[in-house]
């Protein structure tokens, strides 16, 4: 299996429903408190507002509102140090970037980890 945590990566619309993401990281066991979520510069792929943090006076302005879908649909192996999803199949062309939540604030995939920057749809 690719490691898609190291490297951006495209995939072919056709492909989508048979393409595993398996992203190495430490403590995602505590992702499934909040959940998992892509986000697309595509102004066609519809998205909701995740103000998960406004209200924690602690952390919202380190965490500013984000827009993205959900996937529902993840796992969390060896011991949270692995979360792995299937890519929804009515992904639009375009690039998304991956967002996972927990109690203590969000990831940005491409902005949080050294290497991966996003991936394309195309």
């Amino acid at each position: 299996m690719k490691d898609f945590s190291k490297a951006s990566f495209t995939i072919k619309t056709q492909n989508l429903s048979s393409t595993n993401v398996t992203i190495n990281g430490d403590m995602f066991q505590f992702t499934t408190l909040n959940g998992l979520y892509l986000s697309s510069n595509n102004p066609s792929m519809s998205s909701i507002e995740l103000d998960l943090y406004t209200e924690i006076k602690s952390i919202s302005a380190r965490y500013p509102t984000v827009y993205g879908f959900p996937v529902y649909e993840y796992d969390v192996l060896d011991n949270g140090m692995l979360l792995k999803f299937k890519l929804p199949e009515n992904l639009l062309t375009g690039n998304y970037d991956i967002l996972y939540f927990n109690g203590a604030g969000y990831v940005k995939a491409s902005k949080n980890t050294k290497i991966f920057t996003y991936f394309e749809v195309i």
